[in-house]
């Protein structure tokens, strides 16, 4: 069985530029980020060299192109996003990473085959079916 990266993928802005690092404990964080104000999101699994991932409502790609550079040409990303807008940013996102490995489907997963509307959110990753 293949693993994962054990830790803690944090990203944050820093004078315009974004950065991340992934650190084996979240503990003392805050003079890491070096005088950042706000944490933009983390992650506590990141899929090794081979693996393959479903990215579920991937939203414009980050997750997608970070795990599409992380499981290499052997692994595989399938990623799903069903409302248009995001929807291509995301083929942007992977078409300027040059991924080959990435299949993306403009559609919602669900626990049973329907057909459902998609309800849209002033913010655009807060769309949802209910």
């Amino acid at each position: 069985m293949r693993s994962v990266l054990s830790g803690t993928l944090v990203y944050w802005a820093s004078k315009g530029v974004l950065r991340y690092k992934l650190l084996r404990n979240l503990v003392g964080i805050t003079p890491f980020l070096g005088g950042a104000r706000e944490i933009w999101g983390c992650t506590a699994l990141l899929p090794s060299r081979g693996l393959f991932v479903a990215d579920v409502g991937a939203y414009k790609g980050w997750y997608t192109v970070l795990a599409g550079l992380l499981v290499g040409p052997t692994g595989h990303i399938y990623s799903f996003e069903p409302e248009r807008s995001n929807f291509e940013y995301l083929e942007m996102a992977v078409r300027m990473s040059k991924l080959n490995n990435v299949t993306l489907f403009r559609l919602a997963l669900g626990d049973k085959d329907s057909i459902a509307t998609l309800y849209l959110s002033k913010y655009p990753s807060m769309h949802s079916t209910f």
